[in-house]
C-alpha cells in the first residue's frame, strides 16, 4: 500500500499543481485500494484459455463485496465452470487477476459438477470424512437433518440417484465455516423442494457476509 502510495504521489504531484485537487485524488485513491482489500472475491481483465490456447472468456472483471453475489449465465461451453475454478485456484489457464479474501483459515467452498472421488464410500462415510477435514462434527446432525440423508446413510454413492448425490455433495455447505461460495450449477438434479432449501442456505450465507459466485442455467436466485 506505501509504495503504490508513493508512487501515486510522485506522479500527481508532477502533473497536479493545485493541492486540494491532489488531496482529493489521494483520498480516492486511498479509497478505491480500500474497497478493493475488502472484497471477498475480485476478478480484474481475466481472460481464461481453453487446452488448445483458445480464449473462451475474454477481459472479465468484477467484485463481490461482504454480503454479495454474483450470477454467471451463458450457453454450454462458455466458460462458467472454468471461471469458477479459475477463482478457486484449481484452474490456471488464464491471464489476469483471479483474487480471494485470504483472511479465512478456509476461504472458499467449491461445489462443481465433478463426482466425488469418495464415490465406493457410503454416504455416512462421505459426511463424517468432510465433518473431519472441516472439524464440524457438531454440524453433522444438523446437515444430515437439513438435507433429510437418514435414509441414505448406509447407502454407497455410486447406487444414489442423481438428485441424491447431488444433496450429498451440497451438504458440504453446511459442513464448512467458509465465508466464499463459489457454486456451479448447484440446483442441477434437485426438485423444487430441495431447490429451495438452497435458495434459503445461500440467502442466509449472504446475511451472515457472506460472498456467493453461482453460474446456473436457472432463474432461482434472481430473487435474493
Amino acid at each position: 500500500m506505501l509504495e503504490l502510495v508513493d508512487l501515486f504521489l510522485s506522479t500527481a504531484c508532477a502533473a497536479t499543481p493545485n493541492k486540494l485537487l491532489l488531496s482529493t485524488l489521494f483520498h480516492l485513491f486511498c479509497k478505491l485500494e480500500e474497497d478493493r482489500r475488502s472484497c471477498m472475491i475480485t476478478c480484474e481483465n481475466l481472460t481464461i484459455f481453453n487446452h488448445t490456447q483458445s480464449p473462451i472468456v475474454c477481459n472479465v472483471g468484477f467484485s463481490i463485496m461482504p454480503g454479495g453475489m454474483f450470477i454467471l449465465r451463458g450457453a454450454n461451453g462458455s466458460g462458467k465452470s472454468r471461471l469458477l475454478r479459475s477463482c478457486a485456484g484449481i484452474y490456471t489457464n488464464y491471464t489476469g487477476l483471479a483474487l480471494l479474501d485470504q483472511k479465512s483459515s478456509m476461504p472458499v467452498m467449491l461445489i462443481d459438477q465433478t463426482l466425488p472421488a469418495e464415490m465406493y464410500e457410503t454416504v455416512e462415510n462421505f459426511l463424517l470424512f468432510y465433518a473431519k477435514c472441516y472439524g464440524s462434527y457438531n454440524s453433522l446432525a444438523a446437515t444430515i437433518h437439513y438435507f433429510e440423508l437418514d435414509p441414505l446413510l448406509e447407502i454407497k454413492l455410486s447406487f444414489l440417484s442423481a438428485g441424491q448425490l447431488q444433496r450429498v455433495n451440497l451438504a458440504r455447505l453446511l459442513l464448512s465455516s467458509s465465508r466464499i461460495w463459489l457454486l456451479d450449477e448447484p440446483e442441477q438434479h434437485l426438485d423444487s423442494y430441495f431447490t429451495h432449501k438452497l435458495v434459503h442456505l445461500v440467502k442466509i450465507r449472504l446475511a451472515e457476509g457472506g460472498a456467493v459466485l453461482i453460474a446456473t442455467h436457472s432463474a432461482c436466485f434472481d430473487e435474493l
